[in-house]
């Protein structure tokens, strides 16, 4: 069973796909296809359909898709963002662990320290 669709861009005529899961086991299939219009008196459609429905196994291989991801070059983003991370440069940009993070921190303590003695003042 599939739900209903409603179309209403159609002219004169139009083809439409209808997909739905196939049956689980191999054979001979009926089905009913019923078209009903909402505008036009009379024109109601019905069609028997008949699916044949092969067995997985003699179906022919799939040919192998090669999803494999290419290295990127240096001049796009991301070939730039692989650089900086090989080199370590992104956590030192963003703030990160390294000599510079660490001076930061320290200096932050400091201030912290100051504005609390000056607020017992």
């Amino acid at each position: 069973m599939v739900p209903p669709k409603k179309y209403t861009d159609i002219v004169n005529q139009r083809t439409v796909k209808i997909q739905f899961p196939g049956p689980p086991k191999a054979g001979t299939y009926n089905f009913s296809l019923f078209v009903k219009s909402d505008s036009v008196v009379g024109s109601d459609i019905r069609q028997e359909i008949k699916l044949h429905v092969k067995d997985s196994s003699a179906l022919p291989a799939e040919p192998e898709i090669d999803d494999d991801i290419s290295e990127p070059d240096e001049d796009s983003i991301a070939g730039q963002m692989k650089l900086m991370r090989e080199q370590g440069l992104t956590g030192a940009l963003a703030g990160g662990s390294g000599a510079a993070g660490e001076k930061e921190k320290g200096k932050s303590t400091a201030e912290d320290s100051d504005s609390d003695s000056s607020d017992d003042d």
